[in-house]
């Protein structure tokens, strides 16, 4: 029983640590450094905070250390109760810290493209920034599979606008007669010709905010 008790309480503490790297590299450096659709403002970011990535870059890897270690105690704790969804979970477990290791390494060849004055050099200035953003979306869409970001909730009372009430090109919506809509209501893919040539403010039926473009 004390053996279990002990067992229990490193599991705690691996889910702290867990906590702690995963909130600083994904909840605070992440948003700090990535700006979507803004190749120029992405690389500047990068460039400005090189040592706040090189620590998310390891605080990354250590989130995903500590991420199979907790795996790997829960099982022990809990194969007694179901041995096979216990390994389900240390598999796929497994599975996640492989990924969270793999967006490590895109943020930082993010980092090295916007550091490394050889890739201005055979890209311009705007391919390299144009990579660093390709690096790091990346990086963001394999760390992030929010409701948010999948095309199965976008829908016209979507939230994704900023406070200021500006649509985001977040790749999934865009306006289609003053609704916020899946670029698949376009069937091409983008929407009527001129759609964007006019200023847009209008309300959104479900949920009131309002959007310009």
């Amino acid at each position: 029983m004390k053996s279990k008790k002990a067992t229990a309480r490193i599991a705690g503490l691996l889910y702290l640590l867990v906590g702690i790297f995963g909130g600083f590299s994904e909840g605070f450096v992440d948003p700090k450094i990535y700006v979507p659709s803004n190749p120029a403002a992405t690389a500047r970011n990068v460039f400005a905070n090189a040592g706040l990535v090189r620590m998310s870059v390891a605080a990354h890897l250590l989130d995903g250390t500590f991420f199979i270690f907790l795996a790997m105690t829960l099982y022990a704790l809990l194969q007694h109760v179901n041995r096979a969804g216990a390994r389900a979970m240390l598999i796929l477990v497994a599975i996640a810290t492989g990924i969270i290791c793999l967006n490590a390494v895109f943020q930082f060849e993010a980092l090295r493209v916007a550091i490394d004055g050889s890739y201005v050099a055979a890209f311009g200035i705007s391919g390299s920034n144009s990579l660093v953003l390709l690096l790091l979306d990346l990086q963001h869409y394999g760390t992030r599979n929010r409701p948010g970001d999948s095309p199965l909730h976008r829908h016209s009372g979507c939230s994704c606008g900023d406070l200021d009430g500006h649509l985001p090109s977040c790749g999934w919506c865009q306006v289609h007669e003053g609704e916020c809509a899946p670029l698949s209501v376009y069937g091409s893919g983008h929407p009527p010709s001129g759609q964007f040539d006019r200023p847009l403010d209008k309300a959104l039926p479900s949920g009131g905010m309002k959007i310009k473009v």
